[in-house]
């Protein structure tokens, strides 16, 4: 399965509503250049709507998420190499020699499935 900015469980995620979102958007704001996504969560509004503005403003209090709207949304080279070997690194992880932590007791089955949020408070 690709990665997709849509794959990724979040709760309030918009996902199933952003064709919704993004035809009254389309309606409402005409002549209009730049775009405010306030409650962006996963970004699947802003992959949305991306074509329909010059400039955008993507607002979220997660590090985390502030890192996957740069992954998906800002046009910089990337080591594809590197990518792959960390994602080999990521799934050879045994989880089940891995113990609670930090992650996994407060995300675990919530934004992450569990055995993936074992994995990683080692990255």
């Amino acid at each position: 399965m690709a990665f997709n900015i849509n794959n990724r469980r979040y709760t309030g995620s918009k996902f199933k509503i952003v064709h919704s979102i993004k035809k009254l958007i389309e309606e409402e704001c005409l002549d209009v250049s730049s775009f405010f996504d306030v409650f962006a969560g996963t970004g699947v509004v802003t992959a949305g709507l991306i074509n329909n503005f010059n400039t955008f403003y993507i607002n979220d209090f997660l590090y985390s998420n502030e890192l996957i709207y740069k992954a998906f949304f800002e046009k910089k080279n990337y080591d594809l190499g590197k990518l792959v070997k960390i994602s080999e690194k990521f799934k050879n992880l045994d989880s089940k020699k891995l113990t609670e932590n930090y992650v996994s007791s407060n995300y675990g089955n919530k934004f992450f499935e569990y055995q993936d949020s074992l994995k990683l408070a080692i990255f």
